[in-house]
């Protein structure tokens, strides 16, 4: 697995690398992003108890975009990683070689979720140094709960990659996804300020406990203010990656058999 990744990622990069007005791009629009969410809490100075005690709204949002923007990379990735392959041509060259299914698709959306990974440290780094935010996070806890968050997120994603081998459009269900997730999970709005029934639709989305923990977290909360998120989440990923990566596997073997693999 490791040596397939590390092909991946090298190949990735090398592309990637070639557009360096787009990598300047993306750092652009992160520091853009992390300015202007700052100037627009200072000016709203949310003070409501429904941003973890915050007095800004600044961190909120940020500690949201920053952690939403990583976890959800893992849940497009593998789904975009096989489209690719099917409107290249190259998924079914690829599947003939020695490499399971699900390796393959995590190590060929291994980039993305790296890059990602990086916009979001960007965002918590400038955050901390230029607003001095969360200076007494507690790290370890933030890794304890987002490890399983992650690993949900993957499972999901490759249960998604399958459908996407299957149906060949799985865009407007990834995307569906992500929009109910952003909205009632609480990367940009508290779920104390949403209607009660819509807070009973919100505790069903691994999004929901992984902002709860992580923000818990930034905020220098201790191991067992987290707890409750880093459990859900824990049950959540043992289901969804096994899933996941069965899914994947059945998903191309009826696709070879109806000989669909590289339709699109």
């Amino acid at each position: 697995m490791r040596a397939v990744t590390g092909a991946y990622l090298r190949r990735d990069w090398q592309v990637w690398s070639s557009y360096s007005f787009a990598a300047a791009w993306q750092v652009m629009v992160v520091v853009v992003v992390v300015i202007g969410v700052a100037f627009a809490g200072d000016s709203l100075v949310a003070k409501s108890a429904a941003f973890n005690g915050s007095t800004n709204f600044a961190p909120f949002v940020l500690g949201g975009l920053a952690f939403t923007d990583a976890l959800m990379s893992a849940l497009t990735g593998p789904s975009r990683a096989v489209r690719d392959g099917q409107t290249s041509g190259t998924l079914e060259p690829i599947l003939l070689t020695p490499i399971r299914v699900w390796q393959m698709i995590i190590a060929s959306s291994a980039f993305q979720i790296v890059l990602a990974f990086c916009r979001a440290l960007l965002v918590l780094g400038a955050a901390v140094v230029f607003l001095g935010y969360w200076h007494h996070a507690n790290v370890p806890a933030v890794v304890l709960v987002f490890v399983p968050a992650f690993f949900t997120f993957l499972g999901i994603g490759l249960l998604a990659s399958a459908f996407t081998m299957l149906v060949k459009q799985g865009d407007p269900v990834v995307g569906g996804y992500l929009a109910l997730s952003g909205i009632l999970g609480g990367t940009l709005v508290p779920l104390a300020l949403l209607p009660s029934w819509v807070r009973g639709i919100s505790e069903l989305l691994p999004l929901t406990h992984a902002l709860e923990g992580l923000r818990s977290a930034l905020d220098g909360g201790s191991f067992s203010s987290v707890a409750g998120p880093v459990g859900v989440l824990s049950v959540m990923a043992v289901v969804a990656l096994p899933a996941g990566v069965v899914a994947a596997g059945r998903a191309t073997q009826r696709a070879r058999r109806e000989g669909s693999l590289v339709v699109y």
